[in-house]
């Protein structure tokens, strides 16, 4: 009896330290699993159908979690370097931070000499163009959910390219290969015209679209992305409201049920 009453605490905290690795060991993988997953689908579906769309890349939260497994688990030590140069979030992070500290400084706003806007229903674009020969396209919106009417999602794309200027019209040539140019039109505006590739693709397609050009301010940046933040702040309060109604309703039922059973 003495023997079992000391090997059962150790048996527990075996067991203990065994399902913390293996939980440590699923959660670490989960997140290079899923860059891989959503790289390679990004990449076929730019072969076959010429789709622009974005893997989703989670950098170190695999490969810390998996450290701290390999030290846990004891495992030899060569796994980290091997957990770390597997991971594709982490190697696309780092091969892709000289290019964004690059655009970064190239549409930086103190390079900014122009700047243009358009609101379309619930679609906002501005366009700005530097005096490092960059501009910068940002598109903010909402999109109303087909399966959940009166519900919205808040959506954002950008895009990069080089722009030259010709007696006050803009060419406007993006980094994945599409044109735009911006000329002069009645009324101070100015008017898209896009490359025929691009006019292919309606949901990135700027065509026919007026752009005001609106004054340079600190200001009105600082506004741009306030109101952003609070329409992203507004969604998730809307959805925490609604999971919060769920669960309470369903509270709610089961001490009714409780009651009408006692």
């Amino acid at each position: 009896m003495g023997v079992f009453s000391q090997a059962t605490p150790r048996n527990l905290e075996a067991q203990t330290a065994a399902a913390h690795n293996l939980a440590l060991l699923i959660v670490g993988l989960l997140f290079p699993a899923l860059s891989w997953l959503t790289g390679v689908a990004s990449y076929v579906d730019w072969r076959r159908h010429k789709k622009h769309s974005s893997p989703a890349f989670v950098p170190f939260a695999g490969p810390i979690v998996l450290t701290k497994w390999v030290l846990s688990a004891h495992k030899p030590l060569w796994v980290i370097p091997l957990v770390w140069l597997c991971d594709l979030g982490t190697i696309g992070f780092f091969w892709s931070l000289p290019g964004l500290i690059r655009a970064g400084r190239q549409t930086s706003p103190s390079t900014r000499v122009a700047v243009f806007e358009n609101s379309e229903g619930m679609q906002t674009t501005v366009i700005s163009i530097h005096s490092t020969g960059r501009y910068l396209l940002e598109r903010k919106g909402r999109l109303e959910r087909k399966r959940r009417p009166g519900r919205f999602i808040t959506w954002e794309m950008g895009e990069l390219g080089n722009v030259s200027e010709d007696r006050g019209t803009y060419l406007l040539q993006a980094d994945h290969g599409w044109s735009r140019t911006l000329q002069p039109a009645p009324g101070g505006l100015f008017q898209c015209v896009e490359h025929p590739t691009a006019e292919k693709h309606p949901h990135h397609s700027l065509a026919g679209w007026r752009f005001q050009r609106v004054e340079i301010s600190f200001t009105r940046d600082l506004k741009w992305h306030f109101y952003s933040l609070l329409a992203e702040i507004s969604q998730l309060r809307m959805m925490f409201e609604k999971k919060f109604r769920i669960g309470s309703a369903q509270n709610r039922s089961m001490v009714g049920d409780k009651r009408s059973d006692n």
